[in-house]
């Protein structure tokens, strides 16, 4: 008897990393920041099955005021489903530092934020180095 064989589909996308105040200043990450903004943009603009996933929400903000031309790229590639933020919080949080109330408000912000801006809301929610979680 012959297996049946099942096709398995695999995703992959680029992702941008910001690591707030690790080695810089919150301003001085930020020209690196927008050089992976823009990077993502133009593979966003070359390539139609491309995915880009911005972590934190504070990043598109920022990103926003210094070109605010950029606005409705950001959105149609948001709209798209193109463009994605995960886990949509306004700042990645420490959580290793476990408060329910500044989770909430920070998720709060940042879908905020994104449906005021974008009218999207994430739904994916990934934490990439954070620090570790917390066993709570």
């Amino acid at each position: 008897m012959a297996e049946k064989i099942t096709k398995t589909k695999v995703y992959t996308f680029g992702a941008f990393h910001y690591d707030v105040a690790y080695r810089e200043t919150f301003e001085g990450y930020m020209d690196t920041s927008f050089q992976c903004i823009d990077s993502g943009f133009r593979l966003l603009e070359k390539y139609p099955e491309y995915v880009f996933v911005i972590e934190q929400v504070i990043l598109a903000r920022e990103y926003l005021k210094r070109n605010p031309t950029a606005l409705s790229a950001m959105k149609k590639f948001a709209l798209q489903g193109r463009l994605v933020f995960a886990p949509g919080m306004f700042t990645m949080p420490d959580v290793n530092l476990p408060s329910g109330e500044s989770f909430i408000r920070n998720f709060l912000a940042g879908r905020q934020w994104l449906l005021d801006n974008l009218g999207i809301e994430p739904k994916i929610c990934w934490m990439a180095d954070i620090f570790g979680h917390h066993s709570q």
